[in-house]
């Protein structure tokens, strides 16, 4: 299966957040999208709203889309959440799948962590990604990822 994660605090989940993950759904060759939740995000201080209450809000929101699950890795490793040490760990659970990962360009300069995963530029997906709620996507652009 080919499945593209979307990570993010989700603190809240949004139609921006949706819009992304149906452009991907419509546009790429990928069978699901994955919300991936973060636990600690390494980026982001102060308060957060508690991790099962941000996976029970993408749980609602995606619900009445088939091809979008809930991924709650996160939540299961100890620490920080790093997105190499995510991504090595889906892979080393589900060693016969795809997965790509859907990246915000505003984030591309301040995720210090992107250059250690050996990927290979793959699509843009939705090149004006825009919601009513959220004017910061730009791009998105799904990287595949080759561990």
């Amino acid at each position: 299966m080919r499945i593209a994660l979307l990570g993010g605090s989700f603190d809240p989940i949004h139609e921006g957040h949706l819009r992304i993950a149906k452009t991907a759904l419509a546009k790429l060759p990928i069978d699901e999208v994955w919300f991936l939740p973060c636990k600690d995000a390494p980026l982001k201080k102060g308060q957060q709203v508690a991790f099962h209450h941000r996976c029970a809000m993408v749980k609602l929101a995606i619900a009445p889309y088939r091809k979008m699950k809930l991924c709650t890795l996160e939540g299961e490793l100890d620490g920080v959440s790093y997105t190499i040490r995510t991504i090595k760990e889906l892979k080393k659970r589900f060693p016969h799948d795809t997965f790509s990962f859907l990246i915000l360009l505003i984030y591309l300069h301040i995720h210090k962590q992107l250059h250690y995963l050996p990927t290979t530029y793959s699509h843009f997906v939705d090149k004006y990604a825009r919601s009513l709620l959220t004017t910061y996507f730009l791009f998105s652009i799904v990287y595949d990822i080759h561990l």
